[in-house]
């Protein structure tokens, strides 16, 4: 499994099968929503530390954020079900400030080895991927987790999860 990181600049745009519903929060209306379409937010007090809102994203009109003013811990995820066994590139889009705990996005529930891809400061947007992801599970969990000081910021767009067979194809 390879997991890189690339900071923001040129990149080729590929038509590939995206897996992720609601990848990049266009599903939410604009402005602030406490409810994520297609994703789940766990928390024992910090429900409200995730949501979506419009404004300086990554690519379309919302983007997907955590934040308080009061420290936090929070885990927003989406189970992608029905699956086909094979091997497969993740990718997300991130900008965040300082004031992170511990920040991550992880890949489980897939057969393997779960995958935790960290998410360190950036100022601007960066893009995280994993590559050779073999799932043979039938289902992939995608999650995010924010232990964070309050006032910490972190923002995500565009994330995919697709079957190399659609880079072969192309």
């Amino acid at each position: 499994m390879l997991v890189l990181g690339l900071t923001a600049g040129a990149t080729a745009k590929v038509k590939v099968n995206n897996l992720v519903f609601n990848p990049s929060f266009e599903k939410d209306s604009s402005g602030k929503n406490f409810k994520v379409t297609g994703w789940t937010v766990v928390s024992d007090n910090d429900k409200d530390a995730a949501f979506t809102e419009s404004g300086w994203t990554h690519s379309g009109q919302n983007k997907f954020t955590n934040w308080k003013d009061k420290d936090f811990k929070v885990y927003t995820y989406q189970t992608v079900e029905n699956i086909p066994e094979g091997v497969y590139n993740f990718e997300f889009w991130y900008a965040n400030g300082d004031g992170a705990n511990d920040c991550y996005v992880e890949l489980k529930d897939f057969g393997g080895d779960p995958v935790k891809i960290p998410i360190t400061k950036s100022g601007s947007w960066i893009k995280k991927a994993a590559a050779d992801i073999k799932i043979t599970a039938g289902k992939c969990a995608i999650g995010i987790y924010s232990d964070a000081k309050a006032g910490y910021w972190i923002n995500m767009d565009d994330f995919t999860l697709y079957n190399q067979k659609d880079l072969e194809q192309q």
